[in-house]
């Protein structure tokens, strides 16, 4: 039996098809209560806390009216759930739509489309931050922390970039540079921390008739 497998029978349901290979393993999962995306996370990059706190913050921007993916506890048991062999497992409900567009790809219509499309995405973004600053979290709430210590640290979130072994001298002293730079102006900013979505790739925008809807 597969991790995919495994986690789909966790939910009673039925995979379909894989839908993407990425940081996470994602399958269209068929529930009794229909469709859903059963995620399979990344090993070894959140926590089942992060996750949980992810989780809980879509059920509360769905409580809130706002357009994201509506998270889906197993029959027996809370998310994520942890599988035979120790990945992490996640299903939310499934989005109807088509990404706006991927990366590398030129966006489809008029530059006046364009603008029409991220005015209205920038709106939501809006209205998300919005919601989430009214929230109260939960004590246990925990997720990445994207500020100066977390992007340009000495232990930065995503590894000392600036140390890559395929760094040339020029490249290395580039990012050297770069990384001095954008600490000193972070040190320089006291805005309020809050929670982000972080990864608003393309990818991650569904829209459907015009509305959009927010994932991952």
């Amino acid at each position: 039996m597969t991790e995919a497998e495994e986690a789909a029978a966790r939910w009673g349901g039925t995979l379909v098809r894989v839908l993407r290979l990425r940081e996470n393993e994602v399958h269209e999962l068929a529930l009794p209560q229909g469709r859903a995306a059963l995620r399979l996370h990344r090993v070894g990059y959140q926590t089942a806390q992060s996750i949980w706190s992810e989780l809980w913050w879509c059920a509360a921007l769905c409580d809130a009216g706002l357009p994201v993916p509506v998270p889906i506890a197993p029959p027996n048991g809370s998310y994520p759930i942890r599988l035979s062999t120790g990945r992490l497992a996640s299903v939310v409900s499934w989005v109807d739509g088509e990404p706006i567009g991927e990366g590398g790809v030129p966006l489809p219509g008029t530059a006046r489309d364009q603008a029409a499309l991220y005015f209205s995405l920038g709106r939501l973004i809006g209205q998300v931050h919005r919601a989430t600053d009214a929230l109260v979290l939960p004590q246990d709430f925990t997720r990445p922390s994207w500020e100066r210590e977390g992007l340009v640290g000495e232990t930065p979130l995503w590894g000392r970039f600036w140390d890559h072994p395929s760094l040339c001298a020029a490249d290395h002293a580039v990012l050297c540079a770069a990384r001095s730079f954008l600490d000193e102006r972070l040190a320089e900013t006291a805005s309020p921390i809050g929670l982000i979505h972080a990864d608003l790739l393309r990818e991650n925008v569904f829209v459907n008739d015009h509305s959009l809807t927010l994932i991952d």
